[in-house]
């Protein structure tokens, strides 16, 4: 069972004996997934953090017994080992080697800016609306809930001059920064990797901090294949050479994340006003004076 799409969910199926029964779940129907899965008794659940975060809310899973699990951080697994994280997509800047301006230093690819920081051509993720809960605005939350609402603000407010468009589909980002509109863009590596595939001139590096998407699985709690379920995921876990290769997944495997990748999951825990922040944060985008709150 998955939210993935039916094309990559194949690919992570690859060498798998006999031909799997697939159930996928469109991440728009979450309200119906229950529906769709009935009297079923799924072996493996493979997708999205949010997908795996439901699953082991309804009693779907049963602990992993896989040794990498202490390869994981504890916030890219549940805490009662019913699933983890195998790969991720992490929030990158990217930019065209080609292009790359004269002097750029990595230093000065930073959230915590200094007084003399050159200044860039950026494209930042649109937030939408504050009633919005998309990825692009869970990579704000889970950056203000890592720096503290202050230091994020005052990191935002640095880049205001220098963003010279925001954008729902970080994909865009890339093309801009493809074709010398910009700089730099703040991206999926999911979207980078599409372009990697075509041998165009962009590449990524990564900021100090890192918000990330990620992407795993976990064993059916009622499966009565147990042993086959637990070895795809211990394989997913270290795939072969060859099977990585052929497969061309769009995200990263876990060991390969950026150092200081940031995990969340649907806002800011720490934040006693989740609709406060929202509203501020939409208020930096359109620049209504704060305070206005």
């Amino acid at each position: 069972v998955s939210d993935l799409p039916e094309p990559v969910l194949r690919k992570l199926l690859l060498e798998t004996k006999g031909s799997p029964k697939v159930i996928v779940l469109p991440p728009e129907q979450i309200s119906q997934w229950e529906t769709l899965i009935g009297n079923q008794k799924p072996d493996l659940f493979v997708g999205s953090q949010t997908f795996l975060l439901w699953a082991s809310r309804q009693q779907y899973l049963q602990p992993l017994r896989t040794e990498e699990r202490a390869l994981t951080p504890i916030n890219a697994q549940d805490n009662l080992g019913r699933w983890l994280a195998i790969w991720v997509d992490p929030w990158v800047v990217i930019y065209n080697p080609e292009r790359m301006p004269q002097g750029v230093q990595k230093s000065d690819l930073t959230w915590l800016r200094k007084p003399g920081t050159p200044q860039f051509r950026w494209v930042f993720p649109d937030i939408g609306s504050p009633e919005n809960n998309s990825s692009n605005l869970q990579f704000y939350r889970i950056l203000a809930n890592h720096m503290g609402q202050e230091t994020f603000y005052n990191s935002l407010q640095s880049f205001r001059p220098e963003i010279q468009q925001y954008v729902e589909n970080s994909a865009h980002g890339v093309r801009m920064v493809l074709l010398g509109q910009v700089d730099f863009s703040l991206a999926r590596y999911s979207d980078w990797v599409n372009y990697k595939r075509d041998k165009l001139p962009v590449d990524w590096t990564e900021m100090e901090f890192s918000p990330a998407t990620y992407y795993g699985a976990g064993i059916g709690r009622e499966t009565k294949k147990w042993e086959e379920a637990n070895s795809k995921v211990a394989f997913w876990l270290n795939p072969s050479a060859e099977w990585d290769k052929k497969v061309e997944l769009p995200w990263m495997s876990m060991k390969d994340r950026p150092k200081e990748s940031l995990f969340g999951v649907g806002g800011l825990r720490d934040l006693e006003d989740q609709g406060f922040f929202d509203a501020w944060l939409a208020q930096f985008r359109f620049g209504t004076p704060r305070k206005e709150l």
